[in-house]
């Protein structure tokens, strides 16, 4: 049994692999009973000795599970947070939200100020060279009426 579930992992290649799930189905009972049994305790003839009840409980609650967790992802995730946006938008003046979205701009600006200022200089330093090129270019080309 321990070789089947870990036979996922193997597979996947991966160590967080849940465990599979194991059934086996065969008639153990039923072979014992072609083959001679003990009067005194006697095969168990009856679908559940088979295994196949617990193969088909496994099988119908799949699509189940999945949409109980889609539910509940939903329900603890989704719904929360649309919500709390909601009710953010419709308990705020426009004064505040403008407020909330200068103060996160703020933010962000003071955290990579150094690297906004490097932007702008790199920017600016490359346009003034591209300008130069192109004046030079035209000059040299005889452009008249440039001046």
């Amino acid at each position: 049994m321990r070789d089947v579930k870990g036979k996922f992992r193997d597979l996947s290649g991966s160590n967080n692999a849940p465990d599979l799930n194991a059934f086996f189905v065969s008639n153990t009972e039923y072979q014992k009973h072609l083959a001679g049994y003990d009067r005194k305790s006697p095969p168990i003839l009856d679908i559940e000795a088979t295994g196949i009840p617990s193969v088909r409980r496994m099988l119908y609650t799949i699509p189940a599970r999945g949409r109980v967790n889609t539910l509940r992802r939903i329900c603890f995730s989704r719904l929360p947070s649309t919500f709390g946006s909601i009710q953010g938008i419709l308990t705020k003046s426009r004064l505040e939200r403008k407020q909330d979205v200068a103060k996160l701009i703020s933010r962000v600006l003071e955290e990579n100020g150094n690297l906004l200022e490097t932007v702008v200089a790199e920017v600016t330093s490359r346009f003034k060279e591209c300008i130069i090129g192109v004046i030079s270019k035209l000059h040299r080309g005889g452009a008249k009426g440039f001046y």
